[in-house]
């Protein structure tokens, strides 16, 4: 708490103009920088992009409050990251990320991320050292028109009419005179995500001396970011948990209520209290409902209505709303408009964008609402949206799938087979998780059970030899193995090695969909390889010829392929050097790949998508003959 006592100090005497003089007095105070404007012209030319950074920064809406933004800091608790095989503090976290370090900071949906964002630009725009932090969120990527993601990157920052040279803003970037925060690479749309992610390779690799600091929920592609290292955000312990309730921008009475039975709460439900939203949306749903559920969207459905029927937290009367609709219609529509949202990855709206959609969708009810007003609802009754400036997101988009998997299991059960084609292909969303429990006959029937056909040469082979092959190969896996200096708080420099997988083959979508079921919880392929890939990573540095360990395993026709990499050249901006492996050593790599935890991993991944599909098939076919039994 000192710390952000500290930052909250200096923002309260300085505010913001006083900051903006400091940072753009560190930076013109440098003997060497590649903007020779005076800190005058920095101040006035950056001061837009800085304003709106600071105050999206040093506010934040929560769904205790419809009409009110906390203060950030206020509200903010001290979070954990693991880093490598190491647990570190948000302080540790931050130097580290001051040392130089580009990062990506992975998290699931709520966990935190966002937050501590936040704070960490505060944290920089409070002590620069010398350098300039930009806040960037990168769903503004959907509708990127620049080639050049640094051309895009001085037009957010730099004022129109500025003064400061393209050319000069291009150069600071490859000294490394800024650090870039680039939040939510998951609210980039699916089909860009590609280009986005070789963009911001690129841009690190041709500055290397630029940090970018990048949030997303998992995604395998991030194992194979060679610069950046991961930090994935740990869940709240139990102390951190009761402080984030203590701290909540709402009725103090409820809190203290709920504080009261704080230990037994956590003790049952931890999964949803080490997570801020779903903590939040506890303390929500206990205001209406003390008995809180254990399965997600029952969760979801039940904050939902504490949403719905409260009053605000702090007042003492019911919430008017502005359409007359019962709530079940209410329900439906708002789900007709989260289905529709989330197929056409939309997670940001002008007003006139999300009227249209909410024009489109009455139709399907054939209801006359005032659209108008059923957007304030959705903002100020039930705070399923926020507005910022004149823009409106999902108060989190994790509202926008429970309503889409809602729809599709209790209302829409309509063009099933496109809707599940598409939304597997999202592998960290969860979509598709929560239809499963929603409505698991469906799922069986409109989504495994034609699958399951489909690749039954597989799911029902009568063998398990070569599973982890004929599995790798089916579902298109790439294997790297990258190999790096690891520098952490406790250790000295140590050669260390990183493995990603990237998936790209036909069965490749399903495997992911049934494993999000599967798991309930993202699980990383860090933590599942296992200390025999040491010797796999030692014997391929021995027989590279360019004395690293970095090589790329594919799966061909039931085969293992192995290609040796070099250090030159980078993932995103061209191929790397690439060197074939001798008969000789392909041998004793096949035999050290199959000790090694990728291949233990492939074979536990592939046994229990096997399972699950074969269990859900049979309490299909349990479930139909029982139900033609009773008529």
């Amino acid at each position: 708490m000192a710390a952000e006592a500290g930052i909250l100090a200096q923002i309260g005497i300085q505010g913001f103009a006083g900051l903006l003089s400091n940072m753009a007095t560190a930076y013109t105070n440098k003997k060497i920088r590649k903007i020779t404007e005076s800190s005058e012209v920095i101040k006035r030319d950056l001061r837009d992009h800085l304003q709106i950074s600071f105050n999206k920064c040093m506010t934040v809406k929560t769904i205790l409050k419809s009409d009110t933004a906390a203060k950030t800091l206020e509200i903010y608790v001290d979070q954990y990251f693991k880093l490598g095989d190491e647990e570190v503090d948000q302080y540790s976290m931050i130097e580290f990320i001051r040392s130089g370090q580009s990062s990506v900071i992975i998290g699931e949906g709520g966990g935190g991320k966002s937050m501590f964002m936040r704070y960490l630009w505060l944290s920089y725009f409070e002590k620069s050292d010398g350098k300039i932090p930009f806040f960037l969120e990168l769903r503004n990527l959907n509708s990127l028109t620049h080639k050049d993601i640094s051309d895009f990157i001085f037009h957010s920052i730099v004022k129109s009419g500025s003064t400061i040279p393209q050319a000069d803003f291009k150069s600071a970037l490859r000294a490394g005179e800024f650090v870039l925060f680039l939040d939510g690479f998951d609210e980039v749309s699916f089909d860009r995500r590609d280009h986005v992610q070789s963009m911001i390779l690129e841009l690190q690799e041709n500055n290397p001396e630029l940090t970018i600091v990048v949030t997303s929920r998992s995604d395998e592609r991030f194992m194979g970011w060679e610069n950046f290292r991961q930090a994935h955000v740990c869940p709240l312990t139990e102390e951190a948990s009761k402080l984030l309730i203590q701290r909540a921008n709402c009725d103090e009475d409820l809190k203290r209520k709920f504080l009261s039975k704080f230990d037994n709460l956590y003790s049952d439900h931890s999964d949803f209290l080490s997570n801020p939203l779903l903590a939040y949306m506890m303390l929500v749903t206990f205001s209406y409902n003390p008995d809180i559920p254990n399965k997600m969207f029952q969760f979801y459905e039940q904050a939902f209505e504490a949403l719905y029927h409260r009053h605000d937290l702090t007042k003492g009367y019911k919430r008017k709303f502005h359409v007359e609709l019962d709530k079940f219609d209410f329900i439906r529509l708002t789900s007709y408009l989260c289905l529709k949202t989330y197929y056409d990855q939309t997670v940001e709206f002008s007003r006139g964008d999300l009227l249209s959609a909410v024009e489109a969708v009455k139709g399907i009810e054939s209801v006359s609402i005032d659209a108008d007003a059923f957007v304030d609802d959705l903002v100020q009754s039930v705070c399923i949206l926020k507005m910022e400036g004149l823009t409106y997101t999902f108060t989190h988009r994790s509202f926008q799938e429970y309503f889409a998997a809602h729809c599709i299991a209790r209302i829409a059960s309509r063009n099933l087979d496109t809707l599940f084609s598409v939304f597997s292909k999202r592998h960290s969303d969860k979509v598709l998780s929560m239809v499963a429990d929603i409505n698991p006959d469906l799922f069986r029937e409109k989504f495994l059970i034609p699958n399951h056909k489909k690749f039954s040469s597989f799911i029902d082979r009568k063998s398990e030899r070569n599973l982890a092959v004929g599995f790798g190969c089916r579902i298109g896996a790439t294997f790297r193995v990258l190999d790096f200096q690891q520098h952490t708080k406790s250790r000295s420099d140590r050669r260390a090695y990183n493995i990603s997988i990237e998936t790209t083959g036909d069965m490749a979508d399903f495997y992911h969909a049934v494993m999000a079921v599967v798991d309930r919880k993202t699980t990383t392929v860090s933590e599942v390889f296992d200390k025999n890939d040491a010797e796999f990573v030692e014997i391929s540095r021995a027989y590279s010829p360019f004395g690293v360990a970095d090589i790329r395993i594919d799966f061909g026709a039931n085969a293992l392929e192995f290609t040796y990499l070099s250090k030159t050249g980078g993932l995103a901006g061209g191929a790397k050097e690439e060197a074939e492996v001798p008969e000789e050593s392909k041998e004793i790599l096949i035999r050290a790949f199959r000790n090694s935890g990728m291949n233990e991993y492939l074979e536990r991944r592939a046994r229990s998508m096997i399972d699950f599909v074969k269990g859900e098939a049979l309490k299909h076919q349990n479930v139909t003959g029982a139900f033609s039994d009773l008529f």
